[in-house]
């Protein structure tokens, strides 16, 4: 088994984070198999930039597809670091916070139309469900990733607002979006990429 990941800073640079999606991204079938040959990709990827995995699939939300999801990252040696919105709920995790240097996101949906999806200009790579993350994808994420990026990041963390009460919780659950991508990238900023727990 590989050596865990240890995401962070790569060469005093500053962190890099993926905003993950599992179907059609690594996974492209109907029985919720994740697919090798696109881990290898991701696993390249991540290799390749010193990248954090940040879960924002549909998978995060059911515990027993987010623990075989974890898993199969975990076997290829990539660790998650949280996921999104629930990791927007967590604390700051203790020590000096490690700069965003970029950001992408991977989904095969196309979230630059859906309600927040402009934060994603310039940092989103879809995908298509056929083909999931392929060679095109895999390069245009690296583009991403290790590119000048093309709209500023935010250096100063702001509150994220959450639900409270259980009307805030269902009309939250009801968005596309709960938390604009903007809006978690600041909490992100806001804690030590180097100390944050897998969220499980």
């Amino acid at each position: 088994m590989p050596s865990a990941h240890s995401c962070g800073s790569r060469g005093g640079e500053g962190s890099r984070i993926i905003f993950l999606d599992c179907d059609g991204v690594l996974c492209c079938n109907r029985t919720a198999l994740i697919e090798l040959d696109k881990l290898q990709r991701l696993t390249s990827v991540v290799k390749r930039t010193g990248a954090c995995i940040v879960l924002s699939t549909d998978w995060r939300r059911f515990p027993a597809f987010k623990s075989t999801l974890v898993e199969a990252l975990s076997r290829m040696g990539l660790k998650v670091v949280g996921s999104t919105p629930l990791m927007a709920s967590q604390r700051a995790a203790a020590g000096r916070a490690t700069p965003v240097v970029s950001w992408a996101a991977i989904d095969d949906r196309p979230l630059l139309a859906e309600k927040g999806g402009m934060d994603l200009l310039g940092h989103f790579v879809q995908t298509r469900w056929a083909t999931g993350l392929n060679q095109a994808a895999e390069e245009a994420l690296l583009e991403v990733l290790l590119g000048p990026q093309p709209r500023s990041i935010p250096k100063t963390p702001v509150p994220v607002p959450l639900p409270t009460t259980s009307k805030q919780r269902e009309e939250s659950r009801a968005m596309s979006t709960p938390w604009t991508w903007e809006t978690v990238l600041k909490a992100c900023i806001s804690r030590s990429m180097n100390t944050m727990s897998t969220v499980m």
